[in-house]
């Protein structure tokens, strides 16, 4: 299963609906070109990730199932007992990566964003499900079986996709207090001081009571990561806070200190550095309609074109797949330059355009 491609399936397949709903509620303001291309630009590579890199969290958790497994639930046990298990670690997985420099450098690309809707949802690092694997280890060894692991996922990803939208006012207050509403989601993304890593459950909040971690929606929120990315390039994006991280461990004296910095929180690193919370419109330059529909319909194209190798992955050999990871990233990166208005945004487009018709002739005829 390839999550992040199942999370760009559904945001494309949703985009036009919000948008839709957005324009009838007249507020297509929560859509802003270029941010929402740069969410869907950085969803597109870690769709190709997967291609060279087999599901190695399922793999791992097979692996330690079928080896160390230490009970055998029966089914009717397994199922409702391991999924609210898995929303419990995943709430630990996803608060560490808060609070971590470690894990916050890829979990950092799913925040950068400065708006918020349903596009957010497939914002997602190269490596970040890979990161989280150990945190659901222990289900495995509880006798939790892969299936009810493999739902489990499937279900926090599409439930994560209707909790980013800012067309949906806060619920009735039993909703609001169980679940990961998309009022509650609003919170975990703000940069407000008062709403700063909270609210971090999946589906269920019952967590964020449990620990400590949970908080209404009152404020508008202002959304982003308080140390702006300032680009929309989708590759710098993914390792802009691991340049950051271990540049910064490498000045630190002492073993100490530098495992303080990797395993410290982001706002460690913001006030070694002197960063404060703000707004950069993502760096982003006023785009004309005919680059808009350039940028688009090449998304789109790139994006069909790996879709059809996804179907057809059993048939590749490891060195198409390569190619094909290495050309949908380097597509990133060439739309990401036209977004920012980059100098050598064009050369590079155009080198884009010559491999893609080289790939496509010679090594993937369709």
């Amino acid at each position: 299963m390839n999550p992040a491609a199942l999370a760009l399936g559904l945001g494309l397949g949703g985009v036009g609906l919000e948008y839709a709903i957005a324009w009838r509620k007249r507020r297509t303001s929560v859509f802003r070109f270029s941010s929402t291309m740069s969410n869907l630009v950085c969803g597109l590579g870690a769709s190709a990730v997967p291609l060279v890199l087999p599901p190695t969290t399922m793999l791992l958790y097979r692996g330690v199932y079928e080896r160390w497994a230490l009970l055998h639930l029966p089914p009717i046990v397994a199922w409702p007992l391991g999924l609210l298990a898995l929303d419990f670690f995943y709430y630990w997985a996803h608060r560490k990566s808060h609070e971590w420099n470690l894990l916050w450098a890829p979990h950092a690309v799913h925040h950068h964003s400065e708006d918020f809707n349903i596009t957010v949802s497939v914002r997602e690092p190269y490596i970040g499900l890979f990161m989280l694997a150990p945190f659901f280890l222990p289900l495995a060894l509880l006798g939790v079986p892969p299936a009810v692991y493999l739902v489990g996922v499937v279900m926090h990803v599409g439930f994560g996709y209707l909790e980013h939208t800012q067309l949906v006012d806060r619920l009735p207050r039993p909703f609001e207090w169980l679940f990961a509403t998309p009022s509650n989601h609003r919170v975990h993304h703000a940069i407000n001081p008062e709403y700063i890593d909270r609210n971090y459950g999946a589906i269920l909040m019952i967590w964020d009571h449990l620990f400590g971690t949970y908080t209404k929606e009152d404020a508008p929120c202002v959304f982003g990561v308080t140390k702006p990315l300032g680009s929309t390039n989708a590759l710098w994006a993914n390792v802009e806070h691991w340049v950051r991280t271990f540049r910064a461990a490498r000045k630190a004296p002492g073993l100490a200190t530098k495992l303080g910095i990797v395993f410290g929180p982001p706002a460690r690193l913001d006030d070694l550095e002197g960063s404060s919370a703000g707004r950069t419109d993502d760096g982003a330059p006023p785009l004309t309609t005919a680059m808009r529909g350039w940028i688009l319909v090449h998304f789109v194209l790139t994006t069909a074109w790996l879709a059809v190798l996804i179907f057809r992955l059993e048939s590749l050999s490891p060195t198409h797949r390569f190619l094909a990871m290495a050309f949908v990233i380097f597509s990133s990166v060439a739309l990401s330059a036209l977004i920012d208005g980059k100098r050598f945004a064009w050369p590079l487009e155009a080198l884009r355009v010559v491999a893609f018709a080289a790939l496509v002739a010679f090594a993937f005829p369709l």
